[in-house]
């Protein structure tokens, strides 16, 4: 994908709504304090494709963008302990 170094997925719909939480989001990762922002809620209410909206507009050709890292096959409970 020429242009995106960071290698984030593409859309499949536009994004529309939550500035609020975008913008919450991005002043808390702008604090230096802030090492590490886990956003938490039921499944299906757009917590991935929020995470990986804040770090396309973050991933300016000038930024340090964040990682986007996804947890959830870590986290599953099939998944024997130990493994990853």
């Amino acid at each position: 994908m020429p242009g995106n170094r960071y290698h984030l997925p593409r859309p499949v719909t536009s994004f529309v709504g939550r500035e609020e939480e975008i913008a919450q989001i991005i002043g808390l990762l702008d604090d230096a304090r802030c090492r590490l922002l886990t956003l938490v809620g039921p499944g299906g209410v757009g917590k991935t494709r929020l995470a990986l909206e804040v770090a396309r507009r973050l991933a300016g050709p000038e930024s340090g963008a964040p990682a986007a890292s996804n947890y959830t096959d870590a986290m599953s409970p099939s998944m024997p302990a130990g493994r990853s």
